[in-house]
């Protein structure tokens, strides 16, 4: 039996170079697939940060009582002590809300889905909704997000997911039959 001439002429070699492909291949699947892992997991612990960096900031309206720009945005008088003190607290349980409802959101696929459920058609619309149409500070503070954040544009996903749990409109007007 005579010698191969090139070196891919050999059964053995081109089996090697074969297996070699194969792992090399199989190497580079298991590193895009951790890469892609890798992105996720950093990306919801940058989102779990904002979300405790909000937390904190909202937290510390209350607490040092400063002038919150959600009280600057609805046109709340700092010199109205009482009443700012009290718009902002409530502003920030409505914030923790909102940043609850995202959270949920941003989990709904890893969430158990009786505890979605549970919070998608009963926390949200009969303990938190009416919560928010039964103080004309929250309505304030709701009716400014809504437009601050631009829920209201068919884009924003969340914006419509949010306002599928609380609609604005639709609170609006039993809000304005119940002051007839």
């Amino acid at each position: 039996m005579t010698e191969p001439t090139h070196w891919y002429q050999g059964q053995i070699t081109f089996a090697s170079l074969i297996a070699s492909l194969i792992a090399n291949v199989i190497a580079l699947g298991v590193f895009l697939i951790n890469r892609r892992h890798s992105k996720i997991l950093a990306r919801e612990a940058a989102g779990q940060a904002l979300m405790d960096a909000i937390d904190k900031s909202n937290a510390a309206f209350i607490q040092t009582g400063a002038y919150s720009p959600i009280a600057f945005g609805c046109k709340i008088k700092k010199s109205d002590s009482a009443n700012y003190s009290s718009f902002t607290a409530k502003a920030v349980m409505l914030y923790n809300q909102v940043n609850l409802v995202r959270m949920i959101y941003t989990y709904r696929a890893s969430l158990d889905p009786v505890h979605l459920e549970i919070y998608e058609k009963r926390w949200a619309p009969e303990i938190v909704m009416p919560w928010i149409e039964q103080d004309p500070d929250l309505m304030a503070v709701w009716k400014h997000t809504v437009i601050f954040e631009r829920f209201e544009d068919p884009n924003n996903k969340f914006g419509q997911y949010i306002l599928s749990l609380w609609p604005l409109r639709q609170m609006e007007e039993r809000c304005s039959q119940k002051e007839k």
